[in-house]
């Protein structure tokens, strides 16, 4: 004998139609609800993980006056303390040993790069390194008065962070009594005219030694705006000119090497990478108290670097984090506006679609009631079809919502930033979150809640339920008692709050930055009340409907108006729905503007044009290559622009910024909106009044000297 189905879902035969509409409804719901949550989640902290990990300034350099010999004693101290002020991160430090700031062989040929093997020099350089704090008056120095100088580090792994364009990698020992085995950038290379076998005698004018050294290859950084090359003083190569000193550099040599008594190491530098891949966002305030208690910027306090007095800590990941907390609290503030009108019309959609089916229901609640069913009796019945409409949704919801949110970052507006799924990247995980869990089960048991609610009322005798079937009112008890009106008043109290905030984020007593609920819900109750309010005007619209279908002889008009006036609250359940859906709509593509201007505006802000050209103070370019570049194809405006840092009185520091006036005007992305003047009346105040007296060069000079005088 076959065994029969449950009496809860044999109930179920009679309303296949209304049941099947409000299942898929409430699957739909849970999907969109469980996809807002995990894009929420996962994006976010993918962002967070790639902005930290793109960025260098995440990484933490220390660096420290010690010889050769107590080196590893205080790697060891610097990995302690940088794994303490980052719990639960893996963090990978690499150490590298410095020497003393070396003379370079003064230059024999007017180019001014150090001779090569077999050239005569004129003698070693006497002057000191700016680093030493001799005083260098009367030295002799080399082409155009700047004294060549250099230094010696060792890079743990350089072989896999750059590529040989020529020789070998200097070997981990130093020939009895032979020179020590170095490898030069290849911009210095070409700089100082070197090439792999020749010879070069430096000299340690702290203590007058002479260190010779060979060059065994030449190397190119492999990426260049990697971390790894913080470890060294001038980065992946080139020459720091200052003060009449050109440091060129680095010479590059084993830590082998370095540890040996042929280098005369008086430094250390350690650089500590950590990994963000399991960082959440959830820990930035964390980790940004963590550091600022520790090793935020060039504090040292709490004990971490006790052992090393004169280490200072280079690193921008306090600040970073910082400036991380405040755009994910905005970020979120903004995805939470838009999560809120989602379930705005999540909810208007599941009560329009269990509306006929509480309409079957009511008929039924009042027949079971007439044969004696109890109240609770009537509830575990309406409670058990509930839960098996909302139970697919609870658990494919979470599911398909989290595919749903990993596609819109593949092949939505963020398809562009990396965000990718597990397997192909190491960002968004393509997993459940815990969140959409959360977000698919609260919205399913919701759905069953007012799928239930038919059956958790008190049921209404047969003749109610008849007379209820006939003419009925024209509006709502909620809206005969005002409700939309107070809603109004809310819905623009809110607003006005959040006009004048600007933003549903605001400071708290503590002057912490939080999400105001209030704010956050201002353009959902506008949006609700402005849907509400149109109850009141179904009256107006069914007299009107009457009116009209009096004065035509077709009966479809006639029909349509009589069903409209007899049944009104039957009908505005969908007109309403598409109200709050086509206003919802409205919402979505204004903040999708507004986010593609914000982004527009940033980058600007960044770049302060529409191209930026950046040239490296180890690759500067003559007069008439920066001409060339202004008259590429496709360049209708340039300016060149000097960014310095510049001592002020009282021992401050400021920012000289140079511009051309003139062209800044059709070049800077300035809106008339950002500013408290017209762009182009703003930076007419930076012209001068008169054009500066300038002297035309006759022929093609090559180089400029200009000799200043100032009388006061």
């Amino acid at each position: 004998m076959a065994a029969r189905l449950p009496a809860a879902v044999r109930r179920t035969a009679g309303h296949r139609l209304a049941l099947t509409a409000t299942a898929v409804t409430v699957l739909v719901a849970s999907v969109l609800a469980a996809a807002a949550a995990a894009f929420t989640g996962e994006v976010t902290s993918a962002a967070v993980r790639r902005s930290l990990t793109q960025n260098p300034g995440s990484t933490i350099l220390v660096t420290e006056q010690v010889p050769a010999a107590g080196a590893a004693a205080a790697g060891r101290q610097v990995e302690q303390a940088v794994h303490r002020v980052l719990p639960g991160l893996p963090v990978a430090v690499t150490g590298s040993l410095r020497s003393q700031i070396l003379d370079l062989p003064l230059p024999g040929r007017p180019r001014g790069g150090p001779p090569r093997a077999g050239s005569s020099p004129a003698g070693p350089s006497q002057a000191s390194s700016p680093q030493a704090g001799s005083p260098h008056r009367g030295r002799p120095s080399g082409a155009g008065g700047v004294i060549p100088q250099t230094q010696i580090i060792s890079l743990p792994g350089v072989a896999r962070r750059a590529v040989l364009t020529g020789g070998s990698w200097p070997g981990p020992a130093v020939p009895a009594g032979g020179p020590v085995p170095v490898a030069v950038p290849v911009a210095v290379a070409r700089l100082l005219r070197l090439a792999p076998g020749d010879r070069l005698l430096l000299r340690n004018n702290q203590i007058g030694a002479k260190v010779p050294v060979r060059i065994t290859g030449v190397f190119r950084p492999a990426d260049p705006a990697s971390p790894y090359w913080r470890l060294s003083p001038l980065g992946g190569g080139g020459v720091q000119r200052s003060a009449g000193f050109a440091v060129y550099g680095p010479l590059v040599t084993s830590p082998a090497v370095a540890a040996g008594p042929a280098v005369p190491v008086t430094s250390a530098a350690w650089l500590a990478v950590p990994d963000f891949a399991a960082l959440g966002a959830g820990r930035l305030t964390a980790l940004d108290q963590r550091l600022a208690s520790g090793l935020g910027g060039n504090d040292v306090s709490n004990g971490g670097l006790a052992g090393l007095p004169q280490a200072t800590v280079t690193t921008s990941l306090p600040a970073l984090l910082g400036q991380l907390s405040t755009a994910l609290l905005v970020a979120r503030s903004q995805l939470l506006i838009g999560v809120l009108i989602l379930l705005a019309v999540i909810g208007g959609a599941v009560a329009v679609s269990v509306r006929p089916l509480a309409a079957q229901r009511e008929p039924e609640a009042a027949l079971l009631a007439a044969r004696g069913a109890s109240r609770r009796q009537l509830a575990a019945r309406g409670a058990t079809q509930a839960v098996l409409l909302a139970a697919p949704a609870a658990i494919i919801g979470p599911w398909l919502g989290s595919r749903l949110g990993v596609l819109v970052a593949r092949i939505g507006p963020l398809a562009h930033a990396g965000l990718v799924p597990a397997g192909t990247g190491p960002d968004v995980t393509g997993g459940v979150p815990a969140s959409a869990w959360l977000a698919g089960l609260a919205v399913a048991a919701g759905c069953a809640v007012i799928m239930a609610l038919p059956w958790l009322r008190r049921p209404q005798s047969a003749l109610r339920v008849r007379v209820a079937a006939g003419r009925q009112r024209p509006v709502t008890g909620v809206v005969m008692a005002g409700a939309d009106l107070a809603l109004v008043v809310l819905a623009v109290l809110a607003g006005w709050q959040l006009a004048h905030y600007q933003a549903p984020v605001s400071a708290g007593l503590d002057g912490a930055l939080g999400v105001d609920p209030l704010l956050a819900a201002a353009p959902v109750l506008a949006l609700t009340a402005g849907t509400v309010v149109m109850l009141r005007l179904l009256p107006l619209a069914t007299r009107l409907a009457d009116a009209a279908a009096a004065r035509q002889r077709g009966l479809a008009v006639a029909l349509a108006s009589w069903q409209l006036s007899r049944r009104p609250l039957g009908r505005v359940g969908p007109a309403l729905l598409a109200v709050l859906a086509i206003a919802a709509a409205v919402i979505a593509l204004a903040q999708h503007s507004s986010w593609q201007r914000s982004v527009a505006d940033q980058a600007g802000f960044a770049v302060g044009a529409d191209e930026r050209i950046t040239l490296p103070p180890a690759a500067p370019l003559a007069l008439d290559q920066v001409a060339g570049l202004a008259r590429a194809h496709g360049v209708t405006a340039s300016t060149p622009a000097i960014r310095a840092q510049i001592g002020l009185p009282g021992g401050q520091n400021g920012t000289l910024l140079a511009l051309d006036a003139r062209a800044t005007a059709r070049i800077v992305p300035l809106r008339r909106d950002l500013a408290a003047m017209p762009p182009a009346r703003l930076l007419a105040a930076l012209v001068p009044a008169r054009p500066a007296a300038g002297v035309p060069l006759p022929g093609r000079p090559t180089r400029l000297s200009v000799t200043t005088t100032l009388r006061g």
